[in-house]
């Protein structure tokens, strides 16, 4: 006990994390338009640092994350909303997300041409990020998607883009709806599934459909 004792003595003293900015006052002088974003920032760093310093802990001990990803882990890496874009084959989903983006992101046409659940975020240039490395990254809050399997993983993607409105967002554009019930069988995994999955974590959700196809 005296040599414990002792060797705490020689150690530095542990140096408290520095204070976090006060999220209800912004800088002076900030403009106006920008101290709405600068308080979300904030609010947000203030809740993943109460998380990893108080949580996360927690987790780790007792193995949570072993078991099942965490679903507050997931909501506060999760900064920007998600904007989902569900619909049937041909509907106007890439294209709306095109129209959004003013410029020709995604593959459109009037044959099915999006056979996968794609991510679009902002990115400083246009990447493909495949559908693996997205739920691999602990920074990331698709995890949860390892439990469709290798079928769906396969059949999802990103893709960064540097467009100012990614800034905010994350827009999710997702395969046509199967028109048939017996089409569900084409898909090697659980569309339904999948779609409640980023349907629970969106905070908007559009469903586009062809009013001249509404017999579909």
């Amino acid at each position: 006990n005296s040599f414990c004792t002792l060797l705490e003595a020689t150690m530095p003293p542990k140096q408290a994390p520095p204070p976090m900015p006060d999220p209800t006052r912004p800088p002076a002088d900030l403009p106006a338009e920008e101290r709405y974003d600068w308080q979300l920032t904030m609010t947000l760093a203030r809740l993943q640092r109460l998380y990893r310093e108080n949580i996360r802990v927690l987790e780790e001990r007792f193995h949570y994350d072993v078991y099942k990803p965490s679903w507050f882990s997931e909501t506060i890496v999760q900064k920007k909303p998600f904007i989902t874009f569900l619909g049937p084959f041909s509907a106007g989903k890439s294209t709306f997300i095109n129209y959004l983006m003013q410029s020709n992101y995604l593959l459109t046409g009037p044959q099915p041409l999006t056979d996968k659940f794609t991510v679009i975020m902002h990115g400083d240039e246009i990447t493909q990020i495949p559908g693996r490395v997205l739920v691999a990254d602990s920074s990331q809050p698709f995890r949860g998607l390892n439990q469709f399997g290798d079928s769906f993983i396969e059949c999802f993607g990103g893709l960064l883009a540097p467009h100012p409105i990614l800034k905010s967002v994350n827009l999710i554009d997702t395969p046509g709806v199967l028109e048939a019930a017996g089409d569900v069988h084409q898909r090697r995994y659980d569309y339904i599934k999948v779609c409640r999955w980023f349907i629970e974590r969106s905070d908007l959700v559009f469903f586009l459909f062809d009013p001249t196809k509404l017999d579909a």
